[in-house]
Parts: structure tokens; C-alpha cells; sequence
């Protein structure tokens, strides 16, 4: 256990930045195999943590956005 614990002293944590790119976010935190990071603002305040399914909540309700797009616009080759 103390080996753990000495383990986890030196590693320096994953902190997140509120205005990085969701897709920076993912790599890093599949990159350190973490499903949850702290989010700090530009002056390094945490301001909340995140999840990967947070992450995962937010890229559905993208591809939704999308989808309600794309079922909205005319099909161009029915009108061919």
C-alpha cells in the first residue's frame, strides 16, 4: 500500500481547462485511463469536474443537433 501511495504522490494529476477543446479532453483523459477530471478556469480555480459520461451526454446531444439537421433539409436526390 505504501508503494501506491508514493505512486500516486508523484504523479501529477490531470486538470482540465474549461476553454480546451472537448476533443483534447478525450485524448488526455483516455490517455491517462481516467473516466473523471477536475476543470479549472483560466486563472486555475476548479469550477467543476468532468465525466466521460459527461463527455459522452454531450456528444449525443450534438449528433441529435445534427441528425434534426439533416432530417429537416430537402433530400437532393429525390428531387432528381
Amino acid at each position: 500500500a505504501l508503494y501506491l501511495e508514493r505512486r500516486f504522490e508523484e504523479a501529477e494529476p490531470l486538470v482540465l481547462e474549461a476553454h480546451a477543446p472537448l476533443e483534447e479532453g478525450i485524448r488526455r483523459m483516455r490517455a491517462r485511463g481516467v473516466r473523471r477530471a477536475p476543470v479549472v478556469d483560466a486563472a486555475g480555480a476548479l469550477i467543476g469536474i468532468v465525466s466521460s459520461d459527461d463527455i459522452v451526454a454531450a456528444i449525443a446531444a450534438e449528433l441529435a443537433e445534427l441528425a434534426q439537421l439533416i432530417a429537416a433539409q430537402p433530400r437532393r436526390e429525390a428531387a432528381r
